[in-house]
């Protein structure tokens, strides 16, 4: 699988085995701190890993790291990156520029020069579905 960004620490290897999706949302619960990752026989259905990400992403996910306590990191820029591709996304869609600013608490002048900038990505990758189709900050 090639991966449309690098991302940081092992955000990379959940990526792989569990989707981007996946990885996104466990930046952006855990971001900046360690999550225990029960050994894969002991994932509840109830463990919030499981409510984050689904508990077919949870089990990929805890035979990989089971029973270790990652640090998880923040991911910054391609959490940026996909709430840009949102911005795009949505601006296509018919939201005005304010209604976006508004959105997504940047100002309307951030979101002139996010619509403004080129596309960081060749066109055959789909970012915004990699991010999970719904990356809202």
């Amino acid at each position: 699988m090639t991966l449309p960004i690098d991302l940081p620490g092992v955000l990379s290897d959940i990526a792989r085995i569990a989707g981007f999706p996946a990885a996104l949302a466990i930046a952006k619960r855990w971001g900046g701190t360690r999550l225990y990752v029960p050994v894969a026989d002991k994932l509840e259905p109830d463990h919030p890993l499981v409510e984050v990400v689904g508990i077919d992403a949870a089990r990929a996910i805890a035979e990989y790291l089971g029973g270790d306590r990652p640090e998880i990191a923040k991911a910054d820029r391609y959490m940026t990156l996909c709430r840009n591709v949102l911005i795009r996304t949505e601006r296509a869609q018919g939201y005005s520029q304010a209604a976006l600013a508004l959105r997504h608490h940047l100002s309307e002048r951030q979101i002139r020069n996010i619509l403004g900038e080129a596309e960081e990505f060749s066109p055959n990758i789909d970012l915004f579905e990699s991010c999970g189709g719904n990356v809202s900050a």
